[in-house]
Parts: C-alpha cells; sequence; structure tokens
C-alpha cells in the first residue's frame, strides 16, 4: 500500500476508533457496542489503539514502534479477529443471512487485511538497512 493511500486509511481509522471510544463513555451507547466484560472492553480499546499507531507509524514515516512490537501487534490483530469474526458467526449463525455473512466476512478482508498488509509493509521496512532513523 502506498503511504498516501495509508495516510487517508489512517484518518478512516483514527475516526473509527474515536467514535467507538466515544460510545465507550456514553452510558446509553455502552449497553449497545459494548457488552463484554471491562477488561475485555479495555483490552478492545488498547488493541485498537496499538492498531492505529502502527498505520500511523507506516503512514507518516515516525519510527515509533520497533520491528518486535509491529510483529506482535500483527499477531494479535489477526488471532483476535479471527477469534472474533468466528465466534460472532458461529454464535448468530441461524440469525444471520447468507448475504450479512458474505458482508462480515468481506468487510473483514478489507479493513483487517489492509491493516495487515501495512503491518507487514512496516515490518519489512524496519528488516532493511536502508530505513531511515530519526
Amino acid at each position: 500500500m502506498k503511504k498516501r493511500y495509508a495516510r487517508i486509511f489512517f484518518f478512516i481509522l483514527l475516526a473509527i476508533f474515536l467514535g467507538t471510544f466515544a460510545t465507550q463513555l456514553s452510558p446509553a451507547l455502552r449497553q449497545d457496542f459494548f457488552q463484554g466484560s471491562v477488561w475485555e472492553n479495555g483490552y478492545a480499546v488498547v488493541t485498537n489503539f496499538l492498531i492505529v499507531l502502527a498505520v500511523f507509524d507506516y503512514a507518516f514515516d515516525k519510527h515509533i514502534l520497533p520491528r518486535l512490537a509491529v510483529i506482535l501487534i500483527m499477531l494479535n490483530t489477526g488471532i483476535s479477529v479471527s477469534v472474533g469474526v468466528s465466534s460472532e458467526l458461529y454464535e448468530n449463525w441461524d440469525l444471520t443471512t447468507r448475504n450479512e455473512v458474505l458482508a462480515i466476512i468481506v468487510l473483514t478482508l478489507v479493513i483487517y487485511g489492509s491493516i495487515l498488509r501495512i503491518m507487514y509493509r512496516l515490518i519489512q521496512e524496519r528488516g532493511t538497512s536502508k530505513s531511515p532513523r530519526p
């Protein structure tokens, strides 16, 4: 992914993250969006922050995260998304139509596929000796 598209994607992710964080602060919306425990919700907020930070790091060449941290964030993202989507589909399989399943899978692949591709590029950049240091 080119840096220009990564910058646009960063601002989209930032808007989504801030929107979900704002719903965490609203008592009325917290019931609808955050039905897990306090620990699950905290884990989700921290994970989303790290994802946005990794995308920011790649898009703007800030060299905030070391290579190992990006690898760990990438593994965490892949595993948590796989478990989250599969458990959601498993729990609501009877209530979900074929088009909804398709939409969930396509959106997951587009959004998190882009995130994982950006993180992979960031790992590649950090692994080369040409990578400029601040």
